[in-house]
């Protein structure tokens, strides 16, 4: 009988259908990178109709990256026994969030975000089970960016996660050290009911959070280099690698970027000078001082997050007073920063992961700094094929040719700019 579809996409449509549902129930394969399209297949096959089954028909792989955040401010609450679960798979690329409590506030919900690689922006979505008309459940999915999401994450949305050293309210706490008694106290809550329960059952793999090596690394793994990175500073590095991707499109698409690219660059790439050295000399002095006082209120913003961070711990007066709760300032990063609002006025909060943009600047780990300064470094070599060629040629000498010639280039277009 003659069907209403074609032939070839009816063929393409139940076979990429098949595909999905064997591979992804049995764990034996897996998508290079399980993103949102891919999450909507199993959503439109229709054979999964609640949480807990599309939960179990995620591919095994990608379920097994993954944190527990034991108190929450988000939508979906959370409580020592009943963490809520982030699984980000193998690049953060799609971040899928549940609790496990029916109790809790926003239990009847999946959280997505989704990493839009065209656009380089993140997507926010929920999914719900509703009701059919005849009385069967299924899933529905959102609008993009939901205005209740929104309040938190900001527009356009971004991650809302602490960054290395120091997670509080997330279990492993603190980077490269012991679990506190009370994490260890609540993971064996958790642990007890997780290889039945009908929602985290699904994450494999959860007894290694009980293990001393996944938050503070051996000896002998250290010396030989065979280590894992706790899931924590995992999460931290593949979000600061995309992170660094939407920062660079919002000085694309700032006004002034033309003219001000030469010293973005130069301030990225770090040991070129200070943001001074790449404006006329005429604007040097004030320049000079306006630097100065952006990075005295960068500091007092690093106390102020520091002291947030110390506050949401789960023990806060556990030696964290000596203990470094974040990132401190980096002068590429903050210089960056400074020049994106001094040249191109923009607005650099947005920036940041953390929840608490007043009280924070944007921080990144020296390995996100230099992805913004690759990324940079290629946008301004599409139209000057030398600049790769000097950075390839480095040396960091005192008179670097890379640093000078991004400081005259940087001056020339600057002088005739402003």
């Amino acid at each position: 009988m003659d069907t209403p579809r074609s032939g070839l996409a009816w063929l393409l449509w139940t076979g990429l259908v098949c595909f999905f549902l064997s591979t992804h129930r049995s764990g034996a394969a897996e998508s290079p990178s399980f993103d949102f399209q891919a999450l909507q297949v199993l959503i439109q096959a229709g054979a999964d109709s609640t949480v807990e089954e599309l939960l179990a028909a995620l591919p095994a792989a990608y379920r097994s990256h993954y944190v527990l955040v034991f108190s929450s401010r988000s939508l979906q609450q959370a409580s020592m026994r009943d963490p809520r679960a982030i699984i980000y798979g193998g690049d953060a690329r799609l971040m899928i969030s549940f609790n496990g409590d029916p109790s809790q506030r926003g239990y009847d919900a999946l959280e997505t975000m989704a990493w839009d690689p065209d656009a380089a922006r993140f997507r926010l979505r929920e999914i719900k089970p509703v009701e059919s008309v005849a009385g069967a459940s299924r899933l529905q999915v959102s609008e993009v960016d939901p205005a209740r999401c929104r309040l938190c994450h900001g527009t356009p949305p971004r991650p809302l996660w602490d960054g290395t050293p120091f997670w509080p309210s997330v279990y492993g706490e603190r980077y490269r050290s012991n679990l506190s008694a009370r994490e260890r106290a609540g993971l064996s809550m958790f642990l007890q009911q997780q290889p039945t329960h009908a929602r985290y059952r699904s994450l494999p793999n959860a007894e290694r959070f009980a293990y001393r090596s996944t938050f503070a690394p051996e000896a002998k793994s250290e010396y030989d280099n065979t280590g894992q990175e706790a899931p924590n500073a995992e999460f931290s590095r593949l979000l600061g690698r995309l992170n660094a991707q939407v920062i660079a499109r919002e000085l694309r698409e700032g006004p002034n970027y033309r003219d001000y690219r030469y010293a973005l660059l130069a301030a990225a790439e770090g040991g070129c000078g200070s943001p001074a050295d790449f404006l006329p000399s005429s604007d040097f002095a004030r320049v000079v001082a306006e630097f100065r006082g952006f990075t005295v209120r960068t500091a007092d913003a690093d106390r102020r997050r520091d002291e947030s961070k110390r506050l949401r711990a789960l023990n806060p007066s556990s030696g964290l007073g000596l203990f470094p709760v974040s990132l401190a300032a980096s002068d590429d990063v903050t210089a960056v920063r400074f020049l994106a609002e001094y040249g191109l006025g923009l607005a650099t909060q947005g920036w940041n992961l953390t929840f608490e943009t007043s009280r924070s600047d944007f921080r990144v780990s020296p390995e996100d700094g230099a992805a913004l300064a690759v990324i940079l470094r290629s946008e301004v070599a599409k139209g000057d094929m030398k600049v790769e060629e000097l950075a390839a040629m480095r040396d960091y000498s005192a008179p670097d040719r890379y640093c000078v010639y991004l400081r005259e280039r940087s001056r020339e277009i600057l002088s005739r700019a402003l």
